[in-house]
């Protein structure tokens, strides 16, 4: 035998005894192996997980720095767009001013809050406080014939009796006799 030590006598027994302790210590051997390949392995799935961790926040960090440059650029384009537009619409009103009267009131609006020429500005804003008084007079008068009371609608009932006829009566078809 491999393990067993030849210069002492072995008693009846003790050689089987000899051969279990080390079956025992092979197998605890194998057993101990089999641990640390284990722990090996599971740190190593461990060690992957973390690197598809980063890899993945890396990639989500770089989309984010994309995503931000292009709306940068995206600003910058939508920009240059409403210079120009700016400036179409400059040449637009200049032949325009004259007619600011026959402009939506979103035209108007929009004017206003988004313009840059002072004196498209304020004629603009005196276009919108002329229709604004208008609309204010159109509202008093109206309210004022509101308040009035009209002889020929029934919710005045003085005046229900005398314009009205009241409920018209059925005929009733009489029979003759014969």
């Amino acid at each position: 035998s491999s393990g067993i030590n030849a210069e002492w006598p072995l008693r009846p027994g003790e050689e089987k005894r000899l051969r279990e302790l080390e079956e025992a210590r092979r197998r605890a051997a194998e057993e101990e192996a089999k641990r640390q390949a284990e722990k090996e392995k599971l740190e190593k799935e461990r060690l992957e997980r973390e690197k598809k961790e980063r890899e993945e926040k890396l990639r989500k960090e770089q989309e984010e720095r994309d995503r931000m440059i292009a709306i940068s650029i995206s600003e910058d384009n939508k920009a240059a767009v409403v210079k120009e537009e700016e400036a179409e619409t400059k040449k637009s009103v200049k032949l325009n001013k004259n007619n600011i009267k026959d402009w939506k009131y979103s035209e108007l609006r929009e004017i206003i809050n988004t313009s840059c020429d002072i004196e498209l500005l304020e004629v603009a804003r005196e276009e919108f406080h002329r229709r604004l008084k208008a609309y204010q007079q159109w509202k008093s008068v109206n309210k004022k014939r509101k308040d009035e009371p009209k002889p020929d609608l029934p919710g005045n009932k003085e005046n229900f009796t005398a314009v009205s006829p009241g409920p018209k009566k059925k005929k009733v078809p009489t029979a003759t006799l014969r």
